[in-house]
């Protein structure tokens, strides 16, 4: 039965009949965990329960029955703790009556609403994830015709290892949910790297497809389950598996499984949906897309898979942008009304978001803001002195908290609402040098977001003067801040990185004399870069990383 096709009445009686009182039997007997006794009685009615779904082809439910049984075999065998067992059974099948009522009253069924709770089953035995390929039996996979030769015989061992690097990099950011979207823009970057150094076609289609399946889990176009971690993790194995070819190893570093997994993905997303995916890439017709699935497991199951934004690094992207509307006030500039309104958004949401924090002063400080900002008569506007210092308070105020509370580890309720009823002059008379550090550090990484995007340019080929000494300036400044911070390994590294900008602003046949190479190896030391500070700014582990590969890089520039 297609995912796309209706059912027909004899599937429909069946699932809202004699599969619908065993579904509810098996709910009401694993709903509270099972008893020592209930083992038997659960796999007999499970055994019926696959029957029934293999004979109306509904293949989520077969496999889902299908894993249940093998985890009650475990467990039976001792190779799985019974109490594991028993509540991995308890939180899946509860489900099936609530989907078996969705099927009877729209008269479809779709096997991929059921992956997360099959891979849940599956991880708890050992078992790779399951994906949409595997339960979407009647779609046309095209055919992945790889050649024997591979990227692995064109790129040089050291640049290979640096892109693994930079891509393990950005996969533990996207896994740990750390600055989520540097983190998709590193591995876009390795991908579409590794697409513009692949052999063949059909290599570099794979790099391609991979690398729009990235963006649209950066955009929100494909919801980042943990199933689908799992992917970007395997694609880091098989990363490792090309360097091991490079050594001389044998194996298949492009399994079609792979192929297909992505193919899917794309073809769910709401780029692909929209008509924005390209043409060439052979697409399936799988007749639903993504968001079409995840409100559907809402409306259903009760769950979704919406990530929230980590708080904290949202109120520090919202606190820079008001401290440089601050600056660009103080020096005596009129604001538009464009940037009032942007300003009036961030205070907004940054009372918002502290009042759930429980940092309650904080809060109370940026609603007045609010209220103060929706108060003006519209059109350009200069901040008095007084409304200026105000507001440069609460930004201090609020960097104060985030050099406080933005490290590892959440902060507990107790911690957050003792600090947030501390009164400003105590928290700037203990927390000013933090925060001042804190403020550096996010100016800095603003300062490489800025030369990230002139890199940009001059890798399209629009090489300019401009670019390079705007370039230079930044990395200037940036050099001075690591001296400040007493930063000896980065003043360093910003050295080097300033004798190539000036080197290739000056002497283009120097400095630009493998041009693409060295721009590629220039934007990944300042992504690299941008992740050091993050890292250094909220207490992460990823620093000594990250500033070893910005210094790989640096080290491999040719001028």
């Amino acid at each position: 039965m297609s995912a796309t096709e209706p059912l027909n009445t004899e599937v429909i009686a069946v699932s809202g009949g004699e599969l619908r009182r065993i579904a509810q039997d098996l709910a009401e007997l694993t709903r509270d965990g099972l008893s020592e006794g209930d083992g038997e009685r659960c796999r007999a009615l499970l055994h019926e329960a696959w029957g029934a779904a293999a004979l109306c082809q509904l293949h989520g439910l077969r496999l889902l029955f299908e894993e249940s049984t093998a985890i009650l075999r475990k467990a039976a065998e001792a190779d799985l703790d019974p109490a594991r067992a028993a509540t991995a059974l308890g939180d899946v099948l509860p489900l099936v009556p609530r989907l078996l009522d969705w099927m009877v009253r729209t008269g479809r069924d779709n096997p991929c609403l059921l992956i997360p709770e099959i891979t849940a089953l599956r991880t708890l035995q050992g078992k790779p994830p399951v994906y949409e390929y595997q339960v979407l039996p009647d779609i046309d996979w095209p055919p992945f015709p790889i050649g024997g030769a591979s990227l692995a015989d064109r790129i040089s061992e050291a640049d290979f290892r640096r892109v693994l690097h930079l891509y393990q990099l950005g996969l533990v950011g996207v896994l740990r949910n750390q600055n989520r979207d540097k983190s998709f823009d590193i591995l876009s970057r390795c991908a579409g790297r590794l697409a513009d150094l692949s052999v063949c076609d059909a290599e570099r289609d794979y790099w391609v497809l991979y690398q729009l399946v990235l963006g649209s889990f950066a955009q929100g176009g494909l919801a980042l389950r943990p199933d689908r971690l799992r992917l970007l993790a395997a694609v880091e194995k098989q990363l490792r598996s090309l360097a091991g070819i490079r050594a001389g190893k044998a194996g298949n570093p492009y399994p079609e499984g792979l192929w297909r997994a992505f193919l899917a993905l794309l073809a769910m997303s709401a780029a692909a949906r929209g008509g924005a995916a390209p043409d060439w890439l052979p697409l399936p017709a799988l007749g639903f897309g993504d968001e079409e699935l995840e409100r559907t497991r809402v409306e259903v199951f009760d769950r979704g898979e919406t990530a929230e934004p980590d708080a904290f690094e949202e109120l520090g992207a919202r606190a820079v942008r008001l401290r440089n509307v601050l600056d660009a006030s103080q020096d005596g500039q009129m604001l538009a009304e464009s940037v009032l309104r942007e300003m009036w958004m961030d205070c907004q949401q940054i009372a918002e978001r502290t009042q759930k924090l429980g940092l309650d002063n904080i809060a109370r400080r940026f609603r007045e803001h609010t209220e103060t900002l929706s108060e003006h008569p519209g059109g350009p506007q200069c901040l008095t002195a007084a409304q200026s210092g105000a507001y440069a308070d609460s930004v201090l105020y609020l960097e104060c908290a985030l050099a406080e509370f933005s490290g590892e580890g959440r902060p507990s309720p107790e911690a957050l609402a003792a600090w947030g009823q501390r009164p400003l002059d105590a928290v700037l008379s203990g927390g000013l040098a933090s925060a001042a550090r804190n403020s550096v550090l996010q100016e800095s990484g603003a300062v490489l977001r800025e030369a990230k995007t002139r890199i940009a340019v001059l890798q399209d080929g629009i090489i300019s003067d401009e670019s390079w000494r705007d370039i230079d300036a930044g990395f200037l400044l940036l050099e001075g801040a690591a001296q400040m911070l007493a930063l000896e390994g980065l003043a360093q590294l910003l050295q080097r990185a300033r004798e190539f900008v000036q080197t290739s602003r000056y002497h283009p046949e120097l400095g630009l004399n493998d041009r693409s190479r060295n721009l590629d190896l220039f934007a990944d030391m300042v992504i690299s870069l941008e992740v050091y500070l993050d890292s250094l700014r909220l207490g992460r582990d990823q620093q000594e990383d990250s500033l070893r590969i910005a210094r790989e890089c640096a080290a491999a520039l040719r001028f």
